[in-house]
């Protein structure tokens, strides 16, 4: 005991280092209603706003101030992506619910159209600004595609229709396309050389949205039995990150300390009622309602899909009100606290510190008398 109490005593310096990640919930749009879709490094965060006899239209948050981005059209936007330059992503829509792939520079307000005479979208930018999309022919067929300056490259696909959803700062692209002929997506790579198929969990379709500077890809894929699971790919490596009951889930995101966000659901994903944001962080499957004040809690609301995270943890996404119907963009910053096991091991380290300088104290006045 004395030796172990030593050895506690001896490392309690060390434990206050130990930190839990713990969450400070913020509206974003207490106001208009809305949802986050993106945030980076910088804590600026990008999604959409509702405006009364406007609608829907992209907008920007930064420390305590909105913006709204505008739209090229006359139906409004929305913004999907951010990178650490502030240049942002997403589409503007126009009559008939065609959509303009669409980049805003925050630092002028200037907007601009990254394709033209076809429907488009622009999902995921990276740090060198290449942009991830896809376009879509008058005939109704879609193709992964990449903007870069004036550049635009159309991906090849499996057979069918293809779309690009997430690039990292090595230029990895990810996203989804169909088979020729085929029902179900498949979640696609395109490394530079190629495209190929990043596999499923033992079902039939599977669907990527992002990918780290790490080369780690999430999505969500099927098992045998039809369910769809939240899903990381790791090279050839295929893990099923888990939901509640194991009834189903979904990733959005991955930031570069390798935490992933998106929603779980219980039972049917149709039963909005179940979806929960959720956070899954070296080995642990997190709840984020977990964070939601009582107030909130009480009011009615509850936060049902976790849609970007950035290096520090900071997480955003769309809360709803299932009594009043109301949707909101929402925000968790960081709040590091303590672990529970590390307070007791924090106290018990304290305690053994001072019966060690106790004893040595006494023998000192020993040595005295």
């Amino acid at each position: 005991m004395k030796t172990w109490c030593a050895a506690m005593a001896t490392s309690v310096l060390f434990l206050g280092a130990a930190q839990a990640q713990s969450y400070i919930y913020k509206d974003l749009t207490p106001d208009t209603g809305g949802v986050a879709r993106a945030i980076n490094n910088k804590g600026q965060i990008v999604g959409s706003s509702y405006i009364a006899g406007v609608g829907v239209h992209a907008t920007l948050w930064s420390v305590s101030t909105s913006t709204g981005l505008g739209s090229l059209g006359p139906n409004g936007s929305a913004a999907r992506a951010i990178n650490g330059n502030g240049q942002t992503v997403g589409y503007s829509m126009f009559p008939s619910s065609v959509l303009t792939a669409t980049t805003w520079d925050t630092a002028t307000g200037t907007a601009h159209a990254l394709a033209s005479g076809v429907a488009s979208n622009a999902k995921a930018i990276n740090t060198a600004g290449q942009i991830a999309g896809n376009t879509t022919a008058e005939d109704g067929s879609s193709t992964a595609t990449i903007w870069s300056g004036n550049r635009t490259t159309y991906l090849a696909t499996l057979g069918g229709n293809g779309a690009a959803t997430g690039i990292n700062d090595h230029g990895l692209v990810v996203g989804n396309t169909y088979l020729d002929g085929g029902e179900l997506v498949h979640a696609t790579v395109w490394n530079g050389k190629g495209v190929s198929e990043l596999g499923t969990l033992g079902g039939a379709g599977s669907d990527a949205e992002a990918v780290n500077n790490n080369g780690r890809i999430v999505g969500a894929s099927q098992r045998v039995d039809g369910s769809w699971q939240a899903t990381l790919w790791n090279g050839d490596k295929i893990t099923n990150l888990g939901a509640p009951g194991n009834d189903g889930g979904q990733a959005w995101a991955i930031n570069n300390r390798d935490q992933v966000v998106g929603y779980t659901y219980g039972d049917t994903n149709i039963n909005s009622r179940t979806w929960r944001a959720t956070l899954w962080d070296g080995g642990r499957m997190i709840d984020l309602n977990n964070f939601l004040d009582s107030d909130s809690r009480e009011a009615g609301w509850v936060l049902t899909q976790a849609y970007g995270i950035n290096d520090n943890g900071a997480i955003v996404g769309e809360a709803i009100n299932f009594l009043t119907s109301s949707r909101h963009a929402f925000m968790l910053s960081v709040s590091a606290v303590p672990e529970p096991t590390t307070y007791v091991s924090l106290l018990f380290g304290l305690a053994c510190l001072a019966m060690v300088n106790g004893r040595r104290n006494w023998r000192r006045e020993k040595k005295r008398a």
